[in-house]
């Protein structure tokens, strides 16, 4: 079985000050089908309820497009 990820880096985790919402965006090289990508994956986990943390958004930023990565703010 073949590893879609190779690895992870320049991790950043936020905080929200007004709730238990945590923002974590990362870099991420992997390989797909159609080739290597490198990109920054951010996940924004919802842990008010902390036995039923949820992911609320999930989304992957190509780094070629050239603009800031996603942050909660």
């Amino acid at each position: 079985i073949k590893n879609w990820w190779k690895k992870f880096g320049n991790t950043k985790v936020e905080k929200s000050s007004q709730n238990k919402m945590y923002a974590i965006t990362l870099l991420q090289d992997y390989d797909s089908s159609q080739g290597d990508h490198n990109g920054y994956l951010f996940l924004l986990i919802d842990a008010n309820d902390s036995k039923q943390p949820l992911i609320r958004i999930q989304t992957w930023q190509p780094e070629s497009a050239g603009t800031t990565p996603i942050t909660l703010k």
